[in-house]
């Protein structure tokens, strides 16, 4: 491969990432969004090697945070809480990914 081919192929693989970050970020801030407007403490956060994440303030517990991240592949967009983990949603299924959190959290509480 010479240095033309290289540059072109890594040229392709930066847009193809960009691409991805971009998907990655729009779901996480719609999540997030969704997430402020029925009273959690939500906030974006981002990982250079996962992308975009909404992170969300256990309501009893100042300290403890719970992070869905919303992972893009392959113009194909999925949330996950832990990589290893089994449970996923698809990323335009913000009711999965919200009810997921409110199992976990429970519901916001009044201040």
């Amino acid at each position: 491969m010479n240095r033309v081919d290289m540059a072109g192929a890594r040229d392709r693989v930066a847009a193809k990432v960009a691409e991805q970050r971009d998907i990655s970020k729009r779901y996480a801030e719609k999540l997030c969004e969704r997430l402020v407007g029925e009273g959690y403490d939500a906030e974006l956060v981002e990982d250079v090697a996962r992308g975009w994440g909404v992170q969300t303030l256990y309501p009893r517990q100042s300290l403890t945070w719970m992070t869905l991240w919303c992972v893009a592949y392959d113009g194909h967009a999925r949330w996950e809480w832990v990589r290893s983990l089994t449970w996923g949603c698809d990323a335009d299924d913000l009711d999965a990914a919200a009810s997921y959190l409110r199992r976990w959290l429970g519901d916001p509480i009044d201040d």
